[in-house]
């Protein structure tokens, strides 16, 4: 699986974090959860560090996020 996926540049942690992320921002839409309970389901630490990761890979915070999308 490792070298199958080297083949196609993408890494377990890289596909790990998208699904992740594909995943927060369906629980984001289609929810009123608080975000800190959204990141406690994905798996996440802490809010921050949900905070942090959805960030990097969105470009905004899950709670502007949000409101752009309602």
């Amino acid at each position: 699986l490792t070298r199958m996926l080297s083949a196609q540049g993408v890494n377990l942690r890289m596909l790990s974090n998208e699904i992740r992320h594909r995943r927060a921002t369906e629980m984001l839409v289609r929810s009123v959860q608080p975000v800190s309970e959204i990141g406690y389901r994905l798996g996440y630490g802490s809010a921050a560090a949900f905070v942090t990761a959805f960030r990097k890979i969105a470009g905004v915070t899950p709670m502007a996020f949000r409101k752009e999308q309602s």
